[in-house]
């Protein structure tokens, strides 16, 4: 079964900021994250309600799953060190 996958418009910002080929890998991720948010790799983050995240490299991925709309919410793409900044 298939997820909306909708992003924050600060996502649309980080994106800007990332190197070609992260984008690429990244774009990659989301499109199986639409297939399976829970899939392999993606780990629940504490404190938080279904807001999981997915390690890529130095990269992460950081999105929320509404399972009655089955909608993926991305809120977070960045760099490890500033990705879980004011989340």
């Amino acid at each position: 079964m298939t997820y909306c996958v909708i992003f924050d418009k600060r996502v649309l910002k980080d994106f800007d900021l990332l190197p070609v080929g992260e984008c690429d890998r990244i774009h990659d991720v989301l499109l199986a994250i639409a297939d399976d948010p829970r899939s392999a790799g993606c780990q629940k983050m504490r404190g938080f309600v279904d807001v999981y995240r997915i390690r890529m490299g130095s990269y992460r991925l950081v999105y929320q799953i509404m399972e009655t709309d089955k909608i993926v919410r991305v809120f977070r793409v960045g760099h490890r060190k500033d990705v879980y900044r004011n989340l």
